[in-house]
């Protein structure tokens, strides 16, 4: 029975759910549409919670009787639930054990409050909570509710906020102030993440409207997602309450208790630039990260990612770091390894692997390190951290485990910090710190383009190629010309070649030109500068060795002091003490660089204050001195370097520990690197930089005109330039002209030309190291830009950027949805998407809003399990036999292929009962007999086409398309003869066959006439020889591929729910299950459409895209448009006018990729031309 509610003052926590569309469809997919609800949402919020937690909290649902009018509530309804657990305290416990009777158990109730309604079609639901149930709704929190709440009803003064450093070491700050606090435009402020805090809302505050109260200073507790004001109140009021918070998410205006318009108050805006993602974003984060680690898993380029724990001092620390593959299989590292490095591990250790077992690995495989002296250890994928982006420009960070999602106005502000940096710490090119030795780090530097080369010297880089490999001909060397422009993996330079390419295509002169190389000067001189240039490429250890020449320079980057580097580098000057610690690139490297001076100076200054004897410093010397080393090597010169700083060695040991400690000379530390991007870039120039924009730069905007016009008039841009006084503002500009998004869209415009450093990481990095080098640590900080040689720096070449780009686009929902064939439409339904699909789609019948092949949770092993024993029933079947055979000698051929992207290829073929080395062998047996008949075909073409009858040569001519003047080249160039014979061999033949057959009296043309008809039996022959051996190939393959134990493994991989179909696949259950299939998809940019077993009478129509298989069905015409009949359908498909042939190459819905039609070949499937059967609207 309905009762008033009772008068009991009551606190909660408040949270604020994000209801997205994925959310919804994954927990009611079960349910259709129309009779989803928020109710039945919550309820499968509880429940899943139970079954994916493990916890042993149960939640149930129990009655709230109240008679509240509809008014009186705001429009909400309510759900509680609650868990209860019993426990004992510790005492209890013992008193327990004295004597059994001793038993005081105790309760605990947890209780779950949801407060929902719809308002203007939206949805919205809130929880109170009162501990830790906030963890039944901690997938569904959103993380931009308390940040709203923040802007609107608080006061910044005397706040409390608890954060920690977006990148650094510094892991949680707790910031007081007394205060208004402003300072937003200071990195101390914007590159810290809050995490939770204390305010107190505003005197006149809206909120103090709800109700009467006689005290008006209310604390709020404000974390992520979540919101807790510190006073209690009766029930009933929290429906107005959450309803006054609904208003603010939805940026409706609130009036304060003077009945002045409330804003956001632009002190918060700060909370807005870095905050954690919602838990939908992360998942989608994470998979993009696994899929683009998969990527780069497979093509083994650089990883523009740090490898680091979110213990960074800790990790840095350890002496030994230990990744373990297996119980028995572990590699140890001395130093931290970096992202690449432990991908090429994983490579070696693990081989080829699908996604799903590379995913898999990410999670199974974990690296240990010693923290407080004990080993800790956590999975691989856990230490990938960095700056990514999407395709839309958004920036992310994932720091510590945890995704932040950054706006483009706080890449501005940092920015504006790393100006002032720069202006304060740059090492001037005039400066004595200045390192002035050039560096060279990658061969790419040193290379150029085809473009480029042909460009500087007018010449044929192909003409070029070809002398050198005439030269290495006659010098006996191996061929020299490189691969494909396009080939991705590198090919290893081989000795004596001239031109070679690196992994990104470019070429490098890596040996000296042949002295009697007949070149233009210009084409000498350009590749003689390019091998001067490439002779000066060198790693960072052959640069650092460099100084060890230099008088007042020391070399130590080998050199570890408590499994610490003090420095790379080390010049002493009358005044300083500079200790160089030097990289390669401005970019994830950085951080590296960064974490490695912030330990040494922490352990320096540590050397400074305490015990001389424990410090680095006598380590330092312990590791460099005390020991024996090579005469001549590195470490001995460096030893030697050392011992010149005193008469003996306790009076060098004496002065190397006064240049720290004695005062007399100011220790810097300097972070040094040289720039590798394409073109070089230069810090002095991000101090001077003028910021034009034209209206073209606000181009991707709906109205790039007015708003060129817009920043003009409220005086953001003058004359185009951006004026000074933007970087003042806050929040850098309003007008109500230009709404939120635009302005956003206008700030990421503003930031891409502020920089050319794209690295935000390192500038961040930098900022804090300075601080803490300076401020925390009493030493001095600069940087130093080393720069490379003249030529390279202004090189074009695709690079991999500093940054990685993820695809964020939502997955594709197999939902109702619609395409156009013929100017028809169809609707494609729901179909369920597991590894099954096109045997649902085929078989299948719609079950609460699917189609699948029955109503059971496991329906898709059982279709799958039908279709397997089908198919060994009738495998001999003459059209099963084809198809399976032409897939599996597909498959064959992917899988042989070093690295392939198709779980089905790498579980049917690599981990195949098959030996793949004994295919190969064959392979190059059977191409080694081709190549040979191939090069006697070129002989025997040369022969007869060198045959010169006037008719007949003109002819030649006219069939080849070769002038007469280029006919002498052309038979000298054999791949050109090839060809061109073989692209005209059919018209060829005839003519050999005309002229053959002839006879003369006439000796000479006797024997000429004889020579072709001679020369076209020759061609014959060896192309038949030819294509016996694709035969015997292809036996040989079938042979294996069809024995009991392979199609055995076939089968069992084909019922795996993680196997997708393959096109060849779907026509084989056709013809088993006697269905006819109309299998629309994408040929070519348009809708096309295929017939499979054109003669049963049961038809579905399929629609195929990417992995996935759905049945269709034509769609009903719009109101007042007669229908198209659904059994018009049966004529259209059936009928045989109109019939035209389209060969369509076999797809597969693992893989976007096609089996080649000679490898896999499907017949050419008649394609309907049905558009008259169509009514005419």
């Amino acid at each position: 029975m309905a009762s008033a509610l009772p008068q009991s003052r009551l606190q909660f926590s408040v949270q604020k759910l994000n209801i997205t569309i994925p959310a919804w469809n994954r927990l009611l997919k079960h349910l259709p549409k129309e009779a989803r609800t928020l109710a039945l949402f919550i309820d499968e919020i509880v429940r899943h919670y139970k079954g994916s937690q493990n916890s042993h909290l149960e939640y149930k649902e129990i009655p709230m009787p109240h008679s509240l009018s509809e008014e009186e509530r705001k429009g909400f309804d309510v759900k509680v639930f609650v868990a209860t657990h019993s426990y004992k305290k510790s005492f209890a416990n013992f008193l327990a054990q004295l004597n059994e009777e001793n038993q005081f158990g105790e309760c605990a109730h947890h209780f779950l409050i949801f407060f929902y309604r719809t308002i203007r079609t939206v949805d919205e639901i809130f929880t109170l909570t009162t501990g830790r149930e906030w963890e039944v709704v901690k997938p569904y929190r959103s993380f931009q509710f308390p940040i709203d709440m923040t802007k609107r009803l608080m006061d910044p003064r005397f706040s409390r906020m608890h954060s920690r450093d977006l990148v650094g070491s510094t892991f949680s700050t707790i910031l007081q102030y007394k205060g208004p606090h402003e300072r937003v435009t200071e990195s101390e402020d914007i590159d810290r993440i809050t995490s939770d805090s204390k305010f107190s809302f505003r005197e006149d505050s809206s909120v103090y409207r709800l109700g009467r109260f006689k005290k008006r200073t209310w604390s709020v507790d404000v974390g992520l997602g979540t919101v807790k004001i510190s006073k209690k109140f009766r029930f009933i009021f929290y429906f107005s309450l959450l309803d006054h918070f609904s208003k603010i998410s939805r940026k409706e205006r609130t009036q304060t208790t003077d009945s002045e318009n409330e804003e956001d108050d632009v002190r918060f805006m700060f909370l807005e630039r870095i905050h954690q993602v919602d838990v939908e974003m992360v998942h989608r984060l994470d998979k993009a990260l696994r899929d683009k680690l998969y990527e780069i898993y497979l093509d083994e380029p650089t990883l523009p990612l740090d490898f680091v724990h979110r213990y960074t001092e800790d990790y840095f620390a350890s002496g030994e770091y230990r990744i373990a593959f297996g119980e028995d299989d572990i590699e140890s590292f001395n130093i931290p390894p970096t992202a690449t490095v432990v991908m090429d591990s994983v490579h070696h250790h693990c081989g080829t692997l699908s996604k799903k077992e590379f995913k898999q690995k990410l999670f199974g495989i974990k690296l240990s390190f010693l923290r407080k002296g004990e080993w800790f250890c956590e999975p691989i994928f856990k230490f990938f951290e960095g700056e990514v982006r999407d395709k839309e420009g958004g920036h992310y960070f994932k720091i510590g485990g945890i995704w932040w999602v950054v706006r483009a106005e706080y890449f501005i502000l940092i920015q504006q910090d790393f100006q002032r940096l720069l202006k304060k710490c740059l090492i001037r090119q005039t400066d004595p710190a200045q390192l002035r030795k050039m560096w060279l780090p990658s061969k790419d530097l040193a290379g150029f383009s085809q473009r480029e080369f042909e460009t500087r010297t007018q010449e044929s880089l192909e003409g070029v190629r070809e002398q050198l490999k005439r030269k290495a001909q006659d010098l006996n060397l191996p061929d020299l010309s490189p691969a494909s422009l396009h080939l991705k993996k590198p090919r290893k330079t081989q000795e004596g070649e001239v031109l070679s390419q690196t992994k990104k295509g470019r070429y490098i002169v890596s040996e000296s030109l042949p002295v009697d190389l007949e070149l233009p000067e210009v084409t000498r001189d350009f590749l003689a500068s390019k091998r001067e240039l490439f002779k000066q490429v060198e790693k960072e250890g052959a640069y650092n060795e460099r100084y060890l020449e230099v008088d007042n320079f020391i070399v130590a980057d080998r050199i570890l002091a408590q499994n610490i580097e003090l420095f790379d580098l080390m010049q002493i000057t009358d005044t300083h003490i500079y200790l160089y610690h030097v990289k390669e690139g401005f970019c994830q490297k950085t951080r590296d660089a960064c974490s490695q001076i912030r330990v040494a100076a922490k352990a320096l200054r540590r050397a400074k204050d305490g015990d001389v004897s424990k410090s680095i410093l006598e380590h330092f010397w312990q590791d460099a001195v005390c020991q024996d080393f090579e005469e001549g090597t590195y470490r001995d010169l460096a030893k030697k370097k050392l011992l010149k700083l005193g008469p003996d060695l306790e009076k060098a040991k004496e002065n190397f520990f006064s240049l720290f400690l004695d005062g007399k000379r100011e220790v810097c530390f300097v972070y040094a690197f040289v720039d590798d991007a394409a073109k070089e870039r230069k810090l002095e120039e991000e101090m001077a930089r003028v910021l034009k924009f034209e209206e073209k730069d606000f181009a991707k905007l709906e109205e790039p005109n007015k708003v060129y016009e817009q920043l003009h008039e409220i005086g953001v841009l003058n004359e185009g330039q951006l004026d000074e006084g933007f970087f003042h503002k806050n929040p850098y500009f309003e007008t109500p002209e230009i709404d939120a998004d635009t302005k956003t869209q206008i700030l990421e415009t503003f930031r891409k030309k502020m920089s050319v450093f794209e690295s935000n990481i390192a500038k961040i990095e930098l900022l804090h190291l300075e601080k803490e080098v300076v401020n925390d640590l009493g030493f001095s900080f600069q940087i130093c830009q080393i720069f490379r040689p003249p030529g390279s720096r202004d090189t074009v070449f695709d690079e991999i950027p500093d940054f990685l780009e993820l695809d964020l686009s939502f997955p594709e929902m197999h939902k109702s949805r619609t395409f156009y064939f013929e100017d028809h439409e169809f609707e494609i339904l729901d179909t369920l998407g597991d590894g099954a699909c096109a045997l649902h789609a085929l078989l299948g019948h719609e079950v609460a809003g699917y189609v699948r092949s029955e109503d059971h949770p496991e329906c898709g092993k059982r279709v799958k399990q039908a279709f397997v024993e089908k198919l060994k029933a009738h495998k001999d079947d003459p059209r099963i036999k084809q198809f399976l055979e032409d897939l599996l000698i597909w498959m064959l051929n992917e899988g042989m292929k070093k690295k392939t992207t198709q779980d089905n290829v790498v579980s049917v073929i690599k981990k195949g009962p098959i030996d793949l080395k004994e295919i190969e062998k064959k392979r190059k047996e059977c191409e080694k007999a081709k190549q040979t008949a191939q090069e006697n075909i070129v002989k025997k073409l040369q022969s007869v086409l060198k045959v010169n009858i006037p008719d007949y040569r003109r002819e030649l001519l006219r069939i080849l398309g070769v002038r007469e003047e280029d006919f002498d080249a052309f038979l000298k160039d054999p791949k050109r003869v090839f060809d061109l014979g073989m692209e005209n061999k059919d018209v060829l033949f005839v003519l050999f066959d005309d002229y053959g057959k002839k006879r003369s009296g006439d000796e000479f043309e006797r024997y000429n006439y004889e020579c072709i008809g001679d020369g076209k039996n020759d061609l014959e022959r060896f192309l038949e020889r030819i294509g016996r051996l694709d035969v015997q190939y292809r036996d040989f393959r079938l042979a294996k591929l069809m024995s009991a134990d392979f199609l055995e493994h076939y089968l069992k991989c084909f019922l795996s729910l993680d196997y997708y179909h393959y096109t060849e696949e779907l026509h084989m259950a056709a013809i088993l299950f006697d269905k006819k299939v109309h299998f629309f998809h994408k040929q070519d940019g348009e809708m096309a459409r295929q017939v499979f077993n054109e003669g049963d009478d049961e038809l579905v129509l399929i629609h195929h895209k990417g992995m996935h298989f759905s049945q269709c069905k034509p769609k009903r015409e719009a109101e007042g448009v007669e229908p198209m009949e659904e059994v018009l359908l049966e004529e259209v498909f059936s009928s045989d006018e109109g019939v035209a042939e389209m060969d369509v190459e076999p797809s597969s819905g693992a893989s976007n990729v096609s089996p080649p039609t000679s490898g896999a070949v499907s017949p050419a499937f008649p394609v309907r031309d049905i558009r008259h059967f169509f009514p005419k609207n």
